[in-house]
C-alpha cells in the first residue's frame, strides 16, 4: 500500500491548475519543513509524503476541494472540530479551492501523525 516513488507528488502537480497547484505546492514545503526526514511516495494510490514506511499526508486536488489526508481517522478525529462537518470526514480534511491552507494547523496535523507514527513504531519494539 505504501511504496516510495520519488517523482510522485512533482509529477502529480505538473497536471495541476493554477492556484490550486501553488496551494498543494505549499502545503507540501510546509509538512516537509515540519518532518524533513519523510520521503516522497505512494500510499493508497495517493502521492504522499511517507515516515517510516507509512503514509504521513497527502494532499490531492478534487473537482470541489483539496483534500488532507493524514492516513488516520485519529488525527483528522483531533481536528474535525476546526471544520464545519462538511468538510471533514474519517480520513480527511477539506479545504476550498484556491484557497491557502493555513500553515499553523497543517504543521499540527503532520505533527500528530508524525507522533502517531512514532508511537505505533515503538510500540512494535
Amino acid at each position: 500500500m505504501t511504496e516510495l516513488d520519488p517523482g510522485a507528488i512533482d509529477a502529480a502537480l505538473a497536471e495541476m491548475p493554477e492556484p490550486d497547484r501553488s496551494v498543494i505546492a505549499d502545503a507540501i514545503a510546509v509538512a516537509r519543513r515540519t518532518v524533513p526526514t519523510a520521503e516522497v511516495g505512494r500510499s493508497y494510490g495517493m502521492p504522499a509524503l511517507i515516515l517510516d514506511g507509512a503514509g504521513l499526508l497527502s494532499v490531492m486536488l478534487t473537482k470541489r476541494h483539496i483534500g488532507v489526508y493524514p492516513y488516520s481517522s485519529a488525527v483528522v478525529g483531533r481536528f474535525a472540530d476546526r471544520f464545519a462537518p462538511d468538510m471533514v470526514s474519517a480520513g480527511a480534511m477539506r479545504f476550498p479551492l484556491g484557497a491557502p491552507i493555513p500553515a499553523d494547523l497543517l504543521e499540527q496535523i503532520v505533527i500528530a501523525r508524525a507522533e502517531e507514527i512514532a508511537a505505533k513504531r515503538a510500540a512494535r519494539r
